[in-house]
């Protein structure tokens, strides 16, 4: 059982909704459609109008059938990311499958498809709400149009919701105007209730209400000047194709007019607490706060972004665009739903939209290192360097030569040049980054530890392996000291890749294994980090070199898995499958698998 955790309000108002649905006149037509077979899997759309009911009626069906039903699982499908979380509550709080792990989206919702595709091979049901019509047709078994109340009937559902209010004269004919007046929406008349409940309303409608052929003109096709910017570039035919569309407005055949839908879903609320220079510290509680508002930004962003084909789009600010930026970083290290590359396209865009004086070029500069950091990820590494070089100049004319944010642009740009194996290049510039951190920007512990980790990976590239163990083993101990999970196993895996050029297996080993130990003892975050993965393609590298072939397979196939899930850059993700397969050519039982 996993229904929406707003149950009482969902359940109070569902049932009161149903039973007006379920009267003489409408038959129990729509209970008829939800008979699904018990021998087969079945599944139906409800389709219509925003507001007209159909979430209602689907909860409504759930709680009426928990006797009957082994399990209700409800998936909020707004885009990919709630998605994945609402999967992964079923994976951990439902079903509590063995190897379900907490904040581990991607990997749980796999999880449950797979059991359900057992579990539902034969029988079982799929309901689905939707505004489209189409999806009622492909790829369901069949549609059910859920129709808004007639006057009568939304006349007594706002009625029946205002159980405490004292009857006057004429009561019921101002429900029905009302009733009319909303187009019978259930969700709209259920909002008027909410209003008169509250504020003990005298009349549903009011005697001295304005007429409404005040704001009809005689001329509808000819608007008065002062309402000129009514009008648009859409045909009648048009817009209503377009609202129809959107279940906005269903055509009436006996009228030819449409009819609208009055209710609309409204963004939801933002915010966000996570800087744009947030530690990658991979804390459980800041996690939670992500999975919470990340959604309502990704809500909020749809939003703007179909707006921007309309008349009159939304106009953005510099508050839009910071918000995406704190959002990218956020995610920047865990986007399971790669909705990251929307984000900072999106951000670009409104960016550019803003008028030019009230542009923050500082904010375009941490626009320009998050897409540096982004095509790091994906190798893009020349894209990256111009990106890098960006946002590096913006930061040198305005902020002082000791500004921490300084220090890290010269890092982020060092590791796009590294990339394109331009060593020395990339040594000057840590070299200027570290500079800056001998001043008040190194105060932060951590900051100082990472630049010496990324150095030493660079001087064993370059083969001063001294220089590089030196900073090492000095970054190591202060991992170890702050007791940082994350910091450790970079720590461990960095002196694994540094043994391993030097030849030093059984060192390489020791270090892995040290690396393997800190992750299965840090938590799921921990397992189910891209750093997981690079450790499991470090294990393996280590194990081929000591022959030790069952290892060395499993090692590989579980960093290529995570890679997968953790959406690794490509080209680490091609690293880690060779090195899989050249574990698996050491097996000749598997010479075939090799080869695929």
């Amino acid at each position: 059982m996993l229904l929406p955790p707003t149950l009482d309000h969902y359940e109070s108002f569902a049932k009161k909704f149903v039973d007006m649905m379920e009267n003489p006149v409408d038959t129990g037509m729509m209970w008829d459609y939800f008979s699904w077979s018990s021998i087969r899997l079945s599944s139906i759309a409800l389709h219509g109008l925003g507001g007209v009911g159909k979430t209602q009626s689907a909860l409504a069906y759930g709680y009426r059938n928990l006797d009957t039903l082994d399990a209700v699982f409800w998936i909020v499908a707004d885009d990919a990311y709630t998605v994945q979380q609402d999967f992964s509550r079923v994976a951990v709080d439902a079903l509590k499958l063995p190897n379900a792990h907490p904040h581990a989206h991607g990997e749980n919702m796999v999880l449950v498809l797979d059991w359900l595709q057992k579990t539902l091979s034969k029988h079982g049901a799929i309901l689905v709400t939707t505004r489209d019509v189409v999806v009622a047709t492909l790829p369901m078994d069949t549609g059910l149009e859920v129709n808004e109340f007639g006057v009568d009937q939304g006349a007594g559902f706002l009625l029946q919701m205002t159980p405490n209010r004292r009857r006057e004269d004429g009561e019921i004919n101002s429900a029905e105007d009302v009733a009319r007046q909303l187009g019978g929406l259930p969700l709209a008349l259920n909002q008027m209730a909410a209003l008169v409940n509250a504020r003990s309303v005298l009349s549903f409608l009011a005697a001295d209400s304005v007429p409404l052929e005040v704001f009809t003109p005689e001329k509808p096709e000819k608007l008065p000047t002062s309402l000129a910017f009514c009008e648009d570039e859409l045909s009648l035919a048009d817009a209503l194709d377009e609202l129809t569309h959107h279940a906005l407005s269903n055509w009436n055949t006996d009228r030819e007019l449409p009819t609208p839908s009055i209710y609309s879903k409204r963004p939801r609320n933002f915010y966000s607490r996570s800087s744009p220079q947030r530690e990658n510290e991979y804390n459980d509680d800041e996690w939670l706060v992500y999975e919470r508002y990340i959604p309502q930004v990704l809500a909020l962003m749809s939003s703007y972004n179909d707006s921007q084909s309309n008349a009159r789009p939304l106009k953005p600010n510099m508050d839009f665009v910071n918000l995406l930026a704190v959002a990218v970083n956020a995610i920047h290290d865990n986007d399971t739903a790669n909705v990251n590359p929307w984000m900072l396209a999106t951000a670009d865009a409104a960016y550019r939209k803003c008028p030019g004086e009230g542009r923050d070029r500082l904010l375009w500069a941490v626009l320009q290192s998050l897409r540096c950091m982004y095509h790091l990820s994906t190798a893009g590494f020349t894209q990256a360097e111009e990106e890098g070089i960006e946002g590096l100049n913006i930061r040198l004319e305005l902020l002082s030569e000791d500004d921490l944010l300084i220090a890290l642009s010269y890092s982020w740009l060092g590791m796009a040049v590294g990339g394109q194996e331009r060593y020395e290049d990339r040594l000057q510039l840590l070299l200027k980054a570290g500079k800056v951190l001998e001043g008040p920007a190194g105060e932060t512990p951590s900051r100082k530890m990472v630049w010496r980790y990324n150095t030493s990976r660079n001087y064993y590239c370059m083969g001063r392996f001294v220089e590089a163990e030196g900073l090492l083993s000095l970054a190591l101990a202060e991992a170890e000291r702050f007791d940082s999970w994350y910091q450790q196993v970079d720590g461990h895996l960095t002196f694994t890749s540094l043994r391993t050029r030097m030849g030093r297996i059984d060192d390489a080993k020791g270090h892995v294994d040290s690396a393997k130990h800190i992750l299965e003892t840090s938590g799921t975050l921990a397992r189910f980090s891209w750093l997981s993965s690079y450790c499991a393609y470090r294990a393996g590298d280590v194990a081929l070199r000591l022959r030790r072939v069952k290892d060395a397979i499993e090692e590989s196939e579980k960093s290529v898995a995570i890679g997968k899930l953790t959406k690794i850059p490509t080209s680490s993700l091609a690293r880690y499958t060779h090195n899989y397969a050249k574990a698996l050519r050491m097996d000749d039982s598997r010479q075939q698998e090799a080869e695929v």
